[in-house]
């Protein structure tokens, strides 16, 4: 009879330990202050508009002070159109930024972002070597054809189109460049 004495102090004493775990977990109720600022009392939290700590988005703005590239002044639409004929229509894409020119059914992506040249010639299924004005650039081959020339500070001008139209709008790019 001592051994069913000893178990029931047991677990007596086991449901002691889990009650006490449970209170300092927030498990049990309380009725002292919080310094937690969400409450059950229904009301619904104060929703504040984040402000950019220099008054303005700066997503686009480089590290270095370079001013941004305008991609579709690096090539206007006189010169595109001389390369994919009469009624290109010139958009740009925030993304990058990115200007796509469209016209006699081709498209044609031009941007210069930061980014690895080593990396985007790694990554392509074929990699043709080019010559730009003077300048050795790559015609790489993805799911689509790319021309791309390393530029300074990391940079790399990309015309994403088939090769021959890109060298051609890479050459009319670089020179603004």
């Amino acid at each position: 009879m001592g051994i069913k004495i000893r178990y029931i102090a047991l677990l007596a004493l086991a449901a002691i330990v889990s009650a006490l775990a449970l209170s300092a977990c927030g498990g049990g109720s309380s009725t002292g202050s919080s310094t937690d600022n969400v409450t059950e009392s229904g009301s619904e939290a104060e929703v504040v508009e984040a402000a950019f700590p220099s008054g303005h988005d700066t997503d686009e703005v480089s590290v270095t002070g370079a001013k941004p590239v305008k991609p579709c002044a690096l090539v206007p639409k006189k010169k595109a159109e001389g390369i994919l004929g009469p009624n290109v229509k010139v958009s740009e894409r925030p993304q990058g930024p990115t200007c796509v020119y469209m016209g006699s059914g081709r498209e044609i992506d031009l941007v210069v972002e930061k980014t690895s040249l080593s990396a985007l010639k790694k990554e392509a299924k074929k990699v043709e070597s080019v010559t730009i004005d003077g300048r050795q650039g790559y015609c790489l081959t993805y799911q689509s054809t790319s021309v791309v020339v390393g530029l300074s500070g990391g940079r790399v001008l990309q015309v994403t189109g088939p090769c021959q139209a890109g060298v051609r709008f890479a050459s009319i790019a670089l020179k603004r460049l």
